[in-house]
Formats: structure tokens, sequence, C-alpha cells
């Protein structure tokens, strides 16, 4: 990592969100990537994860908080989530790219795929999954093609949409 893709990750967090179990807000590395000193102590150290090939041990502990669902009244409509380091954050999201660009580089992103690439969530899996499931348990979905064609369609347009923006 160098200093420009250090200051366009630290640039992209979001503020006024809790921070992980280090206590250290998004606040503070904004704060720190101004500073010459401070920027080259934070290179050295995110860079030196990879030439040591070991995660500092912070990196694996998260918080758990848990976020109300809105509309939901009761206890059961808490949904977990885990916060983790500011720095584990920027870290991963630079890797990430690193990934996206090298299977871009190399042609070998697929038209359905969705880890791995910019707009892609997780999440899409668990929804065509639900979509399948409530399709073949009420009768409406009988072949396999049907089963893809919409979800993916549907997942294709949302994805070209939030590019454009």
């Amino acid at each position: 990592m160098d200093e420009s893709g250090m200051v366009r990750l630290t640039e992209k967090l979001k503020l006024k969100k809790a921070p992980g179990p280090d206590n250290l807000p998004a606040e503070v590395y904004k704060g720190l990537i101004k500073d010459e000193v401070c920027m080259g102590v934070m290179l050295e150290c995110l860079n030196g994860v990879i030439e040591a090939e070991e995660v500092p041990e912070s990196w694996t502990k998260s918080r758990t908080k848990m976020i109300k669902k809105i509309g939901k009244p009761t206890w059961r409509d808490f949904r977990p989530i885990a916060l983790t380091n500011v720095s584990y954050k920027i870290f991963m999201t630079h890797i990430r790219e690193q990934i996206e660009r090298h299977l871009r580089i190399n042609n070998l992103v697929r038209e359905n795929q969705i880890g791995f690439t910019e707009g892609g969530r997780i999440e899409f899996n668990h929804f065509m999954l639900q979509f399948a499931v409530e399709g073949v348990l009420k009768g409406k979905i009988v072949r396999e093609k049907h089963m893809l064609k919409y979800p993916l369609t549907k997942y294709a347009q949302n994805k070209n949409k939030r590019r454009k923006k």
C-alpha cells in the first residue's frame, strides 16, 4: 500500500460509527493521515502485516452490538453486528481491491459473480435461495432455469444502476 491508497481508503471511512475493540474511531485515522510521520508509521504497520504474513491479534477480535430492526418491538428482533478495528477495515479493503483488480486484469470475473466484484453483496445469495425456495413451495417455480433467471436479471439491473451513480 502507498500513501495515495492509504489516503483514498481512509477518506472513504464513514464517520460517527462505533469503533472496534481498540476504541479508535474512523475520525482518528482521518486525522492521522494528515501528518506525514503518522502516515509513515501507519503505512509501515499495514505493509508489515503483508511482509510478516501474520495479522495482529487485535484483528482477530470484534465487539458485538445488538441493533434493533426498524418497526420490530421485541427483544427477539434485534440483530447482532460485529465491530472490528478501523485499521483492519482499511487493510482488508486494500486486499479486496487488489483481488478485484487481479480478477479484472486477468479476465476472471464472470457475469453472475458476486464475491470480489464492485457492488456485489453476499446477501444476494441469500435472496436467491429464499426466492427459489418460496417459488418451489408455492408451485410457481418448476424448472432450474426459472429459479435463476429472475433474480440474476434483477441483480444485474441493480448492479448497473449502482455503478452509474
